[in-house]
């Protein structure tokens, strides 16, 4: 199994916990939600990018470090609801 889908679904759970944290503790109005979008698609985009260029997705693992990384991930952003 490749690191590719792993590491995009557990970049997925984890950047969803944090903006569901960040939207708990303090109230935005519809402007700040915008850029919230905006930052959370480029912060997605840059960990993709920089997964690419480094080989990192390329590298072959077991399928249960695989299905690890996406369960940590889905329960993370779970936690934070």
């Amino acid at each position: 199994m490749k690191l590719r889908i792993p590491i995009f679904i557990f970049t997925l759970g984890i950047l969803s916990g944090i903006v569901q944290m960040i939207n708990n503790k303090y109230t935005f109005s519809k402007t700040e939600s915008y850029i919230e979008s905006i930052l959370f698609f480029l912060v997605i985009g840059l960990t993709v990018l920089v997964c690419e260029r480094s080989g990192v997705n390329d590298k072959k693992t077991k399928l249960a470090f695989g299905l690890s990384l996406i369960a940590a991930g889905i329960i993370f952003d779970l936690i934070t609801i």
